[in-house]
């Protein structure tokens, strides 16, 4: 029977072709992709400061002192 006999039932090969993934790409007889292999990625720009030293020390400070008075409940089951 054909596949427009029968439009319930593709086609084996179609129906592969349709897959994503590992099974969709092996149907279609692609040659694979060569990855180089990974390696360390290195950042060439400096850090960007966005406070000075000092309004960094009252953030912290001003942050201890939230916590000392208002603390901090840990909720678990």
């Amino acid at each position: 029977m054909t596949a427009a006999l029968h439009p319930a039932e593709p086609a084996l090969a179609t129906d592969r072709a349709r897959r994503g993934g590992r099974a969709g790409k092996r149907a279609g007889g692609s040659a694979a992709f060569e990855q180089p292999p990974f390696r360390q990625l290195r950042n060439p720009l400096t850090p960007t400061r966005l406070v000075s030293d000092d309004e960094l020390e009252s953030i912290h400070l001003a942050s201890l002192r939230v916590l000392k008075e208002i603390g901090v409940d840990v909720l678990h089951d």
